[in-house]
């Protein structure tokens, strides 16, 4: 659960499983907030902790910006894909070149566990398209 309205639909049908009343929207929508909240700054605080003090540098100068440029490192990261052609094709692929530059990021912390399975919900929409075909 990702997202506030995968907590508001998953306190909904626990709700309805134990058959009782639904509260306002507005109530579920401001539970599912801080519990949102809570679990990614719990999430955020144990990922801080595993950081090395190189890797937490290394961080840092993602957010802190040259005089001499515009944006910073993290700005140019974030760059979102434009509309497909020849000259966004090279963009995008100069784009791909700064972000292997910035390290190896294919090893995983030993204290990260195993990757999670995939939701039932990633594999949803390609379900949904299907039956409205039918």
């Amino acid at each position: 659960m990702d997202q506030p309205v995968d907590i508001i639909n998953a306190t909904i049908d626990a709700l309805i499983l134990h058959q009782v009343e639904l509260p306002a929207f507005s109530t579920l929508d401001n539970i599912a907030e801080q519990i949102h909240t809570r679990t990614q700054t719990a999430l955020f605080r144990r990922v801080a902790r595993r950081l090395s003090d190189e890797e937490r540098q290394r961080l840092d100068r993602l957010l802190t910006r040259e005089f001499t440029n515009r944006l910073t490192a993290y700005n140019n990261i974030k760059r979102h894909a434009r509309r497909p052609s020849r000259k966004h094709l090279n963009l995008l692929i100069e784009h791909l070149t700064l972000l292997d530059g910035l390290g190896d990021f294919s090893r995983r912390h030993p204290s990260a566990g195993a990757r999670r399975p995939a939701r039932a919900a990633d594999s949803a929409a390609p379900r949904r398209r299907a039956d409205s075909v039918r």
